[in-house]
């Protein structure tokens, strides 16, 4: 709405914005948020280096030795 008004000078009730748009063609659609404790890329790629030295690297050692089996799983969703 205030795009429109902005370019065009036209004022619209959200109502009516909405089905102007809805008559071009678009669709409402919801924003996505990125979670609030996300980490940065640098503090991501720390942690995983740290998860695959001090946890997986030594599990797929003893894998290797015959000490443990490990399984790589992809996950499925179902509907």
């Amino acid at each position: 709405m205030e795009m429109i008004d902005k370019e065009t000078g036209i004022r619209m009730k959200p109502s009516a914005c909405r089905a102007f748009l809805k008559k071009m063609g678009m669709k409402c659609r919801r924003c996505g948020v990125v979670p609030g404790k996300a980490m940065d890329d640098d503090k991501q790629r720390q942690a995983q280096q740290e998860f695959h030295d001090q946890q997986l690297q030594p599990t797929l050692d003893e894998a290797k030795q015959g000490e443990r089996t490990v399984l790589f799983v992809d996950a499925a969703h179902t509907s």
